[in-house]
């Protein structure tokens, strides 16, 4: 015998409330049983017959209805029941259809959901930028999108009649119109009197680009692509080159650079910045510096400096620092300038004297100083103690004789601290 047919009624069911159920005919069965989770207090009228009443219990959320057909004779169905589910909410809606690539500004846009059995509404939410034009509270809508709109959800779901929520079902809602182009790859200084190619990376759905400058260069090679070819004349002193990238749904915000038409700013100069009296051949440089076509300039305003006019240069120092500069130079001009200030922070004793050898230690010194004198001939000498700007600031005399002569010389009380 074959099972009962399928179960008709609906498949959400508030509590405490009646329905109607049917289901179709079994051949040669005369008795119907009805059951509600397995029980058959749930049926209220009906039993035993195609069609019945079942009145859900106080509390009811979700369960199975299910029928058996049973021969006059005996014979049952009951192990192969027809059974229906049914809850107090809806399911999970079916999947959204619509465009989900969209232009910044279009209208009117169609979303929907297939119908749920048992949803009373839907209830649609859309993303910033967006708005919903048309359909609230049914499967389908239409949704407007603002001329600023990027990316964001679209979601929905159905409430049941017995009010209770059915999980979101969404989809992500994208912009078509093109992102902003990359960094622009090429040289921004010291172009000036020459060709420059420039490009950028090819921007997702970017069927176009379109390339600008200011200041007076000009292109070489057709505009479109992602390169372009800049004629800078040889007076250029700066402007800004930039690029959009473009499709059917407008342009991009645009990529720019500023382009200058003089060397870049050195960078930072190396070298030591503290120095001692007399120090020689002391050696300080600079990176090459872009667009600098052309010697660079590179010197101490101090009249030891020995400068070579490039990224090198040798110092012998005298008794002053002082302070090293340099600048960039090409066919239009030079960079700013690039400083390093150097400060003499030890003065060496002189090593001879006139028929005798000196050794002065410590140095710096800032309590005793020990003076060793080394004399071929008796006689007196002259102690002189110079800062680093070169001032006298204690003096004193030692009566040598022949041989060492060992002095100590106390400067705490005179000199807070100063050097050789």
């Amino acid at each position: 015998m074959s099972i009962p047919g399928a179960i008709v009624g609906s498949t959400v069911a508030c509590p405490s409330t009646t329905l109607s159920y049917s289901c179709g005919s079994s051949v040669g069965a005369t008795t119907y049983t009805w059951t509600l989770n397995g029980s058959t207090g749930a049926i209220t009228s009906g039993q035993g017959t195609t069609n019945v009443q079942v009145t859900f219990p106080g509390g009811y959320t979700t369960g199975q209805l299910c029928v058996t057909a049973s021969l006059a004779c005996g014979g049952s169905s009951t192990s192969a029941p027809r059974c229906m589910t049914i809850a107090n909410g809806t399911p999970l809606l079916g999947s959204m259809n619509g465009t989900f690539t969209v232009c910044p500004g279009a209208t009117n846009v169609a979303f929907n959901v297939p119908a749920s059995p048992g949803a009373a509404s839907y209830t649609w939410t859309v993303p910033a930028g967006a708005s919903i034009t048309g359909g609230q509270g049914t499967p389908a809508i239409t949704v407007t999108f603002g001329p600023t709109y990027v990316v964001g959800n679209i979601c929905v779901y159905g409430t049941s009649t017995c009010g209770i929520q059915s999980l979101l079902r969404c989809r992500t809602v994208v912009s078509n119109k093109p992102n902003t182009p990359g960094n622009i790859v090429g040289a921004s200084t010291g172009v000036c009197g020459q060709t420059i190619t420039y490009s950028i990376g090819a921007v997702a759905g970017a069927t176009s680009y379109t390339w600008s400058i200011t200041g007076g260069a000009s292109f070489t090679t057709a505009n479109g692509s992602t390169s372009i070819d800049v004629l800078y004349p040889g007076g250029y002193t700066t402007g800004q080159l930039c690029v959009t990238a473009n499709n059917g749904c407008g342009s991009s915000a645009p990529r720019c650079v500023t382009i200058k038409g003089t060397p870049a700013n050195p960078g930072v100069i190396t070298g030591p910045t503290t120095v001692c009296a007399n120090d020689a051949a002391v050696t300080y440089q600079i990176a090459a510096v872009a667009g600098a076509q052309v010697m660079y300039g590179l010197y101490l305003q101090e009249r030891h400096s020995y400068p070579d006019k490039d990224r090198y240069l040798l110092i012998d120092y005298g008794v002053v620092g002082g302070t090293i500069t340099v600048v960039a130079s090409g066919p239009c001009g030079v960079s700013g300038t690039r400083t390093l200030a150097i400060t003499m922070n030890c003065k060496l004793s002189s090593s001879t004297l006139p028929g005798a050898t000196v050794n002065a230690y410590p140095n710096p010194v800032s309590t005793q100083l020990n003076v060793e004198l080394d004399a071929i001939a008796v006689g007196t000498y002259s102690v002189e103690l110079i800062d680093g700007l070169g001032r006298v600031i204690y003096a004193t005399e030692m009566v040598a004789t022949v041989g060492i002569n060992n002095n100590t010389i106390d400067v705490a009380h005179s000199l807070k601290v100063f050097t050789l």
